[in-house]
């Protein structure tokens, strides 16, 4: 029960996501929004989107579904649908490359008096993908050095902009060591079904993969540290989440096992 509470959260962080950037993109995207700068903006949706589609894939065929249930075409199937879920994962990566990189439109400046910059609709910058817009209240902190992005009319403390560079940097990790995870996770389950997962690989898998969980463990423990508590919860439900799937990976290669062993011997 406790399983299936955490797959509904991460899916719930779905709609969490899309929220916090929707609310960015009306600044960041003023003069509206391309197709191509969809991935941009939407990077962490997409990517939770795809991963709790990805999980349930998982889920299904190492745990619900029976190997007598798993027909041709149902296969054909489930492999189609991983196969689009991985491509918006690698989609999304790309994305966060590129929120990564968009922070180079940045410049540090010396200024006197940002509360010029209201009458022109500018923003501030406090956190990755969150902007609040710049008052008398809050413009009399922006002051001395000082990051300014013209093209999309924002500003940021020197303290802020280089924690929103970290957490961006941050971000790319988590993608790419997830990516990795995945990647094994799926040879772990091919050379299972093939009859050829060698207890070599598993040793060399277990231990790559605990060396990503550790790093994984790590990103977690900094959005908690830098107070980004949706992507420390997120990332804390994702860890939960693959415990379980690692866990039906191994009882499903057990029972492989077995029968491949009751059938040499019957």
């Amino acid at each position: 029960m406790f399983k299936y509470f955490v797959y509904l959260a991460l899916a719930a962080d779905v709609g969490f996501f899309f929220v916090e950037e929707w609310i960015a993109a009306q600044h960041v995207f003023k003069d509206g929004l391309s197709w191509v700068q969809v991935i941009q903006g939407f990077a962490a949706t997409i990517d939770t989107a795809a991963w709790v589609i990805l999980l349930l894939m998982f889920e299904l065929e190492t745990f619900q579904l029976s190997d007598a249930s798993l027909t041709p075409s149902l296969t054909r199937s489930l492999v189609a649908i991983r196969g689009l879920c991985y491509a918006l994962i690698a989609y999304a990566c790309y994305g966060y490359v590129l929120k990564a990189f968009a922070l180079a439109d940045y410049q540090a400046v010396m200024m006197s008096a940002s509360c010029d910059y209201i009458v022109k609709g500018y923003g501030v910058l406090i956190a990755v993908d969150e902007y609040q817009a710049l008052t008398p209240e809050n413009c009399g902190a922006l002051t001395g050095l000082v990051y300014l992005n013209e093209a999309i009319k924002a500003l940021a403390t020197s303290a802020t902009f280089e924690d929103v560079v970290n957490l961006a940097r941050i971000d790319v990790i988590n993608s790419l060591s997830w990516i990795l995870v995945v990647i094994i996770l799926e040879l772990d389950v091919w050379l299972g079904v093939e009859g050829r997962l060698s207890k070599g690989f598993e040793w060399f898998s277990w231990r790559l993969k605990i060396a990503l969980y550790i790093i994984l463990l790590i990103v977690a423990g900094y959005w908690g540290w830098a107070g980004d508590f949706l992507d420390f919860w997120d990332a804390f439900l994702w860890i939960l989440a693959f415990v379980f799937i690692e866990r039906s990976v191994f009882v499903w290669e057990q029972d492989k096992a077995g029968s491949r062993s009751w059938a040499v011997y019957s």
